[in-house]
């Protein structure tokens, strides 16, 4: 999404694309959100993917921290560091 919304963005600008309205707003501005978008996603799933590789509890099954409360009474909670 990032690579091929940048082409887009890329292809706009230099085809000096602008809006059919009486502003002729330049295309390439609304088209940033395809390549912004991409890398906003990139990051959480990036952040995702290292809270399962480093974070992930193979005995809660959960990813991070639950609160005592909310923990099933048949899982005994880890240790306080």
């Amino acid at each position: 999404m990032i690579w091929y919304g940048w082409q887009i963005v890329d292809t706009s600008l230099m085809l000096d694309e602008r809006s059919s309205t009486a502003l002729a707003f330049p295309m390439w501005i609304y088209y940033t959100a395809l390549p912004a978008g991409g890398v906003l996603m990139a990051v959480r799933y990036s952040i995702r993917l290292y809270r399962y590789v480093f974070r992930f509890d193979p005995n809660t099954m959960t990813v991070g921290h639950i609160p005592a409360h909310e923990m099933p009474a048949n899982i005994v909670p880890p240790a306080a560091h």
